[in-house]
């Protein structure tokens, strides 16, 4: 490789924004999403903010959609998807996402199966706290404008509005 293309390269994961490592990333227009979903960040999202419920009621809510919870396993993904809530109008809303500790107190899983990723960039962090801090009483993920759309864990019981996911293929 030479240096002009080394640079060019640097440059490009530099640059914030529209990047071209962004949009290969995250080619939203060379997707097309079922309705009721839409294009966010290249994956298909629904913001359900007509719908609340439990976590587990909102995890089968998504899957009649054929969809389940959002997956945020990427910084990139979580900054977009942050940015999307930030510039509509539910950006006071609680969103429950695709993550739970109650196979296991303290590990949590993805509803991919995968790890989810401990603890920055994602887990909300204040100075006298780090969550996940629930403990046993609170084994669902959610996202909320209270908490900056950090990871925060809470109790599944409680009633939040869900984003789905539907898998791109």
């Amino acid at each position: 490789m030479n240096v002009e293309a080394f640079l060019l390269l640097l440059g490009s994961v530099l640059v914030y924004g529209d990047s071209p490592i962004t949009k290969a990333r995250y080619p939203a227009a060379d997707i097309t999403c079922p309705l009721p979903y839409k294009a966010v960040g290249g994956r298909c999202i629904l913001f359900a903010v007509a719908e609340a419920g439990a976590w587990h009621d909102m995890g089968y809510f998504c899957e009649t959609l054929g969809g389940k919870l959002v997956v945020i396993d990427d910084s990139t993904f979580m900054e977009v998807l942050t940015d999307y809530i930030l510039d509509g109008e539910f950006s006071t809303t609680e969103f429950w996402i695709g993550a739970t500790d109650e196979v296991t107190e303290g590990v949590w899983k993805w509803v991919n199966g995968k790890t989810v990723r401990m603890p920055m960039p994602f887990w909300l962090t204040c100075s006298d706290d780090q969550e996940p801090n629930g403990g046993s009483a609170e084994n669902c993920l959610a996202i909320t404008g209270d908490h900056n759309y950090y990871f925060v864990d809470a109790d599944c019981a409680l009633e939040m509005n869900p984003i789905c996911e539907y898998p791109v293929l």
